[in-house]
């Protein structure tokens, strides 16, 4: 049996690949359960058809599982996508129940109630950053195959331990989100396929799976918060052991956190039940020290400089974090920062709800009544700290989606402090100077930086400015062209 397949991902765009293939890893993870079946054998059997067709078949599917769930769990759910006459309504409430990206995520309700909802099509975007799918690199399509394959697998499998489900009942729900994700990526000659980019991707494999799990046991919402709960109690508990803690010291651990964190899982639960603060904490700071010496773009001194303007006036420095775990040392980052420049607000803009490991709104509100962040409260309750809540359901927010109250506090800031390599993705507002801070790891950073995986990244992009500009996979400026010209 060959062992190289080809599968054609679009019109004209064929791709290669090995299908024994590991997974890859997300957020530090695999798949542990062997379904026999991966994401790139389901989506080269399902056709192409018109938004008419391809939402019948995904409503048969829908009803296919919920018939399942309601006889194996004895739970009643309702249908989500109801039966259309027409190729417009198909096309709007496929959009409602997998492309409202401004809706909470728990709130899967019958879409025939919002049929008039503006909204942003899904399926007549227009120019994405970084760039669509289909000028990705054949690499990054292949990458990104199996991306999706483990993120839908190791999430199912995830929200599942939860609840009463058995593997053959997580192999069902899973190779349901593929045939799904599929029709939608097809429909319409291709068009997802062609004019989406990660982020998109990303959310709409997210959003099915919220349908697909809808009104079992503990919601999406909840569950996040509890995983990024813990998340951030382990870094409590590692802020803690440092009794000094100098800027550029918490920049380093904020920023290498996050990697250290998923290239080096443990057993959360350990074998007792409880987590094992000393091992698990032993162990981080251990690859946190080795991964944390290489800084291949730093701009630390930069930022702190522009941080001191001659007049020491009011300065608004935006703020907008990624993961729960490293941000504890970005609040610590920002906490220290405030202390020492009397004249700095900070505006700190949080997604609504979790997204991923995205810190979010409620957990940002825990964290503001812990002890260690008293001064931070206290800005915050004189008006110094403001929280901006943005309402998006990507993983990293989209210019085309902020709230305008967010964009009126970003236009209001002098400086913007930006996390995450994926908020690097896709947030470029070239209307205000930035600096992007992250560690270089997925395929797609690592393009647009110009860096080596795993090196660091504190880079200023001055206003008027892209951190990078795509012209195709060969022809690119990239983060390290743009930082090499700052004086």
């Amino acid at each position: 049996m060959e062992r190289i397949k080809t599968l054609t991902f679009a019109p004209g765009i064929k791709i290669e690949f090995d299908k024994n293939t590991q997974n890859s890893y997300v957020k530090g993870k695999r798949p542990l359960i062997d379904y026999g079946f991966q994401f790139s054998e389901i989506y080269s059997e399902i056709p192409s058809l018109d938004i008419f067709l391809a939402h019948k078949h995904i409503a048969k599917i829908l009803l296919g599982v919920d018939k399942y769930i309601n006889a194996r769990l004895s739970v009643h759910r309702t249908e989500v996508l109801h039966s259309v006459q027409n190729e417009m309504d198909a096309r709007q409430i496929l959009e409602l129940v997998f492309g409202d990206f401004r809706m909470d995520a728990n709130k899967i309700g019958h879409p025939a109630i919002e049929m008039n909802r503006d909204l942003i099509s899904l399926f007549s975007l227009k120019k994405v950053s970084p760039f669509p799918l289909k000028d990705a690199s054949k690499v990054k399509l292949v990458d990104s195959l199996f991306w999706i394959d483990s993120n839908i697998k190791i999430n199912a499998e995830t929200f599942a331990l939860n609840l009463q489900l058995k593997e053959l009942d997580i192999r069902i729900i899973v190779k349901s989100a593929f045939e799904i994700f599929s029709y939608l990526l097809k429909a319409e000659a291709y068009f997802l396929a062609l004019n989406i980019n990660f982020n998109y991707s990303m959310a709409i494999q997210e959003r099915i799976l919220h349908v697909l799990f809808r009104n079992l046991g503990l919601g999406f919402n909840d569950f996040l918060l509890k995983e990024g709960r813990l998340n951030n109690r382990i870094a409590l508990e590692m802020l803690r052991q440092y009794t000094v803690l100098s800027p550029r010291r918490v920049v380093d651990l904020a920023t290498f956190m996050g990697v250290a964190w998923a290239n080096h899982q443990m057993d959360k639960k350990g074998g007792s039940g409880r987590l094992d603060f000393d091992s698990y904490l032993a162990e981080l700071e251990k690859h946190l020290n080795m991964e944390g010496r290489l800084w291949e773009i730093d701009h630390f001194d930069h930022f702190m400089k522009d941080l001191q303007p001659a007049c020491e006036t009011q300065f608004i420095l935006a703020v907008i974090l990624d993961d729960n775990g490293e941000s504890i040392f970005d609040l610590a980052f920002i906490q220290i920062l405030m202390k020492n420049f009397s004249y700095l607000n900070v505006a700190l803009i949080v997604n609504a709800y979790p997204i991923s490991n995205n810190i979010s709104f409620p957990l940002v509100e825990e964290l503001l009544d812990d002890h260690y962040f008293k001064e931070l409260f206290n800005f915050f309750s004189s008006g110094r700290l403001k929280i901006v809540v943005e309402r998006q359901r990507f993983r990293s927010f989209e210019l085309s989606h902020l709230f305008e109250e967010t964009r009126n506090v970003l236009m209001k800031s002098n400086l913007l402090y930006v996390k995450g390599a994926n908020f690097f993705e896709t947030l470029q507002l070239v209307d205000i100077s930035r600096y992007y801070c992250f560690t270089v790891f997925s395929l797609t950073s690592q393009i647009l930086t110009g860096c080596k995986k795993n090196s660091g990244v504190f880079a200023k992009v001055p206003a008027g400015r892209t951190g990078y500009i795509y012209y195709d996979e060969i022809n690119i400026v990239t983060l390290k062209d743009i930082a090499n010209k700052i004086d």
